[in-house]
């Protein structure tokens, strides 16, 4: 089955109607306002059973349209692309996580560290192993990587953060950003990019650049 769920953080009937028109069976799911897109992703997990469902796809709504147009045409922007995309599960059964300008995890922000290594030890993970994640978070991956923060029942008090003010790292957003890749990993799955060139180049630069501040 294929499911669509939709976050708003208030029951604005004129978006609704339009997605209705568009997807009539799709699912709006009425979130407060905190955690980036990532608090709304973790209210629908709670919702939904995952046993009907093989992948999940999360995507969400950027301020920068050019931002947002590079993450998702390679993904979904054509048939082509998204069919592409899921062949690329089918044909791997270790691929696990499929998103735009793979990153390393470089230890994180204090912050975002502390933020996680709680939520870590409940769920049994072993902290500063895990190497990559999908920076941005719009992703195709598999439903039973991602259940397991359905057992941990995250609260909302663990979205907030003392600061009005924007911030690009240090919050619980962007810790759990970093958890959605470590629980690919933990899991024995592999994270790809959509552009594996590309990745590939990357990997190989940091790591001479590794060796030379070795050999240094």
């Amino acid at each position: 089955s294929c499911d669509l769920y939709v976050t708003l953080t208030e029951n604005h009937f004129d978006t609704i109607r339009k997605i209705k028109k568009i997807y009539a069976d799709a699912k709006i799911v009425i979130v407060k306002n905190i955690g980036f897109d990532t608090y709304p992703f973790i209210s629908v997990i709670k919702q939904i059973n995952f046993e009907n469902y093989d992948l999940i796809l999360k995507l969400h709504s950027k301020n920068c349209i050019k931002d947002r147009n590079k993450i998702l045409k390679p993904l979904i922007w054509t048939q082509k692309n998204f069919k592409n995309a899921l062949n690329s599960f089918i044909n791997n059964d270790r691929l696990g996580m499929l998103g735009h300008k793979i990153k390393f995890i470089y230890g994180g922000s204090p912050e975002e560290n502390e933020i996680l290594q709680p939520i870590l030890k409940k769920l049994n993970i072993p902290y500063n192993r895990y190497k990559h994640f999908v920076p941005g978070s719009m992703f195709l991956a598999r439903s039973n990587i991602l259940e397991k923060l359905k057992t941990i029942n995250l609260q909302d008090k663990e979205f907030s953060f003392d600061t009005k003010e924007i911030r690009h790292y240090g919050t619980p957003a962007h810790a759990l950003e970093r958890l959605f890749g470590i629980l690919t990993e933990y899991e024995g799955y592999e994270i790809k990019d959509t552009k594996p060139v590309l990745i590939k180049f990357i990997n190989k630069i940091l790591q001479l650049t590794y060796i030379n501040v070795m050999l240094h």
